[in-house]
């Protein structure tokens, strides 16, 4: 069905943007970084850069391309789902307490959007086992 399809290019968009993000961070931080906000890092916080947004947006990547491979879409979707929730909510209390700051209302649009998308991929999904 064409939902489904909808629903699984969503999934592997969005995992692949998080393997795109993880290699971006884990080989050149401090470019990618400044973008943030980031500036003047030292080396510690380099490595604290490659490890959350190069190593763990890696992970969450590949998980989940691993769990859509394994047919566990409903899985990779709420794995999506959770830690796209958390960044959205980080960014929004961030910008409640500090204001909205550089390129952050962005990255907060663009984190519910893919929200969003992936709660109807999960919705879509959620049918589909419901129904089997």
């Amino acid at each position: 069905p064409m939902k489904l399809r909808i629903a699984r290019f969503n999934l592997l968009g969005v995992s692949l943007l998080y393997v795109v993000f993880g290699i971006m961070f884990f080989l050149d931080p401090a470019k990618f970084a400044s973008g943030l906000g980031y500036t003047n890092i030292t080396a510690e916080g380099l490595i604290e850069i490659r490890a959350i947004y190069g190593g763990m947006e890696l992970a969450l990547g590949f998980g989940t391309l691993f769990l859509l491979k394994k047919n566990q879409a409903i899985a990779a979707s709420y794995m999506l789902l959770i830690t796209l929730i958390g960044f959205a909510g980080g960014r929004l209390v961030g910008i409640m307490i500090d204001g909205f700051l550089g390129n952050h209302l962005w990255f907060l649009i663009l984190e519910l959007s893919l929200t969003f998308t992936i709660a109807w991929s999960l919705k879509q999904y959620s049918k589909k086992d419901a129904q089997s």
